[in-house]
């Protein structure tokens, strides 16, 4: 008696390796180019928030302590930078709380328009 419904054994070819390989390549891929988006839409962001630091009105003192509070911390880069802004955010906490705007003194403003030709020099 002869059995007629068994087969004889197919190779099958298996090609999850190749899915889990192609996985991971294109998970590296799209982590990269997540990255590198991410690292460019900061080197776009220096010159915007330099653009808002440069054209504010230094002749209204709060509204120039409290910009430079919230987007200084945006365009500086190196130590250098950090303590300047750290000088210029303490020269300027006195004007923040003002009740009535004032105009700033002189000397401040001439370390506001230094500080800003710096920061644009290097970014240029």
């Amino acid at each position: 008696m002869e059995l007629h419904d068994i087969f004889p054994a197919v190779e099958i070819i298996e090609y999850s390796f190749y899915y889990l390989i192609m996985g991971i390549i294109l998970a590296l891929l799209l982590f990269y180019f997540i990255f590198k988006t991410i690292k460019r839409g900061k080197r776009k962001k220096i010159p915007y928030y330099l653009n808002i630091l440069e054209h504010c009105n230094l002749n209204d003192s709060k509204q120039t302590a409290h910009k430079f509070t919230y987007y200084g911390k945006y365009i500086v880069k190196n130590e250098t930078q950090i303590n300047i802004l750290e000088d210029i955010d303490h020269t300027l906490l006195a004007f923040k709380y003002e009740k009535y705007s004032s105009s700033l003194p002189k000397n401040i403003q001439n370390n506001i328009k230094d500080f800003l030709q710096m920061i644009r020099k290097e970014n240029v």
